[in-house]
């Protein structure tokens, strides 16, 4: 009887384990990300086209993404853990990154059209 019992409650534990695994929450969310990455990545190809594809220090870095993501009403600390949540599972951020292009291709078209 008590071995019985010791295997029920490793059994709820597990399953609880294993749902609470793939019940991820993020402080930030996907949708906000899309859009805080594909405004970052926009403003890497100018920073490395105005820098001439230098290496540059963090603080340039930090004071582009900083800007970005005060822009998006994002705390940085919630947006590098989400991140870093991300890049956890490749597939998860493959997927999000397919998303993050698909708005800048948008994005794009979108800019083309409003051009006299």
């Amino acid at each position: 009887m008590r071995c019985n019992l010791r295997n029920k409650i490793t059994m709820i534990v597990l399953i609880t384990g294993f749902f609470a695994c793939n019940s991820r929450s993020f402080p930030v969310a996907e949708s906000k990300m899309v859009d805080i990455l594909a405004d970052a990545m926009v403003l890497e190809a100018g920073v490395q086209i105005k820098y001439n594809y230098a290496i540059l220090p963090d603080s340039v870095w930090m004071r582009n993404y900083g800007f970005i993501v005060k822009k998006h009403n994002v705390d940085v600390k919630d947006f590098e853990t989400t991140l870093s949540a991300y890049k956890l599972d490749g597939k998860e951020f493959a997927a999000l990154m397919e998303k993050v292009i698909v708005k800048l291709q948008k994005d794009e078209v979108k800019h083309k059209l409003d051009k006299p």
